[in-house]
Parts: structure tokens; sequence; C-alpha cells
């Protein structure tokens, strides 16, 4: 549980304060427990008030932040680098949205929006009161590119992947490369034919020390994340139906 939470209320400028009655949004939460400071402000986002929100983290030595101010899409990175800079953890930081889902959807009653203005903020407040400080995982990835797909296209990406020094596997489905393209006759604004093509891409990437390329080959499992993803594939020999029987 966090004991010492700054809420700092935005006015931006009357975009909020012309239709919610900001200062008793601060009144209304003052008091909540485990709330150190509130602190309603013309624009929160300011460089001032940045700075008053970065000496208050400091010299209160608070635990967790609230901003009540617009979408979180604008300023969310804003605040939570404040906290971080402070030393708060980022992740003890809640982004209130007043603007665009308080004061701007209930520009029609001020009344109204001020009430919900104050049980968003309360909410934010409850959130802080059970958020837990989060550390970035650090995952040892490789320098490796799947490409699945060896028409023209694929084989042109695993090229010019490789060529950057990024191992490739190239994964085709069908037992041989470049698609569609291998069957036709001479190709629009170059002097070659479709086989002619595929041909001269193929040499390329067979012999490209960082290029692997599988054929006859289905990706059958996935998973995984940013920078650790792995896949399981399943190889069928040409010529050998998946029951092991010879095809004749």
């Amino acid at each position: 549980m966090k004991h010492k939470i700054g809420v700092y209320i935005c006015h931006c400028g009357g975009n909020i304060s012309d239709y919610v009655d900001v200062e008793k949004v601060r009144d209304a939460i003052k008091d909540i427990k485990g709330v150190e400071i509130s602190v309603d402000t013309m624009f929160a986002c300011a460089d001032s008030s940045q700075k008053q929100i970065y000496n208050d983290i400091k010299e209160k030595q608070l635990d967790g932040l609230v901003v009540a101010s617009c979408s979180p899409k604008l300023h969310y990175p804003t605040f939570s680098a404040v906290a971080e800079r402070a030393g708060l953890n980022k992740y003890n930081y809640i982004h209130a949205n007043i603007r665009e889902q308080v004061s701007w959807a209930h520009s029609d009653n001020k009344a109204g929006a001020t009430e919900k203005a104050i049980q968003t903020v309360k909410a934010a407040i409850a959130g802080v009161h059970s958020s837990i400080a989060l550390e970035p995982l650090k995952i040892k990835s490789q320098k490796v590119v799947a490409v699945v797909g060896a028409g023209v296209a694929g084989m042109r990406a695993a090229k010019e992947l490789a060529d950057l020094g990024v191992k490739v596997y190239l994964i085709e489905r069908e037992y041989f490369v470049g698609g569609r393209v291998a069957q036709l006759d001479y190709l629009c604004r170059v002097q070659e034919t479709g086989k002619e093509l595929v041909t001269r891409m193929y040499e390329a990437i067979h012999k490209h020390e960082n290029i692997t390329l599988f054929t006859g080959t289905e990706i059958v499992k996935k998973g995984g994340s940013i920078g650790n993803f792995k896949i399981q594939l399943e190889i069928t020999t040409l010529f050998v139906k998946k029951d092991g029987n010879q095809e004749e």
C-alpha cells in the first residue's frame, strides 16, 4: 500500500476547468488515506509544473503519483518520465483522463462533470494504492529473422536482411522457390523471364552464408515475445508422404 501519494489536477487552460470545478475535485480527494499532497495547476505539462512534481517526489519522498489531466496518449510519457527522473518507479504513477473522458464529454453538465472527475481521480488513487513497482526484463536475444514464404518478395527480403549481417531462416511450404513468378514469360521492364529471375535470386540466397533455406516446411507452433520468439517447424521430405509411405 502507498502512504505518500501526490495528486495533481490540471485546469488545462480552461479545457477542463471551464466544465469541471477543479478546486472541488481537489478538496474531495485531499483527505483520502495515503494522499500526501493534492495540487491544482493551470498546466500540469508545463516545465514549471513538471519541476514542482519532481521536487515534491524528492522532498516529500512520495511513493505514488496521480496526474489528472488530458489524454494519457498525449502526456503519460511526460509524467512517467518525471517520476523516473525523481526516483519514483513509473509503474507507481497513474494518469487520470478528466479532459476527453469528463470535461469534453459532459460540457453541458458542469455538476455531473465535476462528480465524474471526482470519481475518476478517486479510482486513480485507489489504483496507485495497490500498484506494484515493476522493473524491465532483460532478455538475451539473437540477431535472427524468420522469413515465411520463399517467393520473389521473400527471397528479396531474406537477401537484403542477410546483407545487413542478419541471420535469416527462409521458410517455404512448397518444395520449390519463386511461386507463380517462375511460370511467367518475359517480365515487364526487365529483360528476363520469371524463371530466370527466380533462378538468379535462388542462386544469390543459396550461396549466402547468412541464409538457411527450408523447403517443404510448415510452421506448426509459434510463441514467445519481441526478442524471444520461438517457432517449431515440420519438414516433409520430397516424394515421401507424411505417413511415411513413398509417393508414386
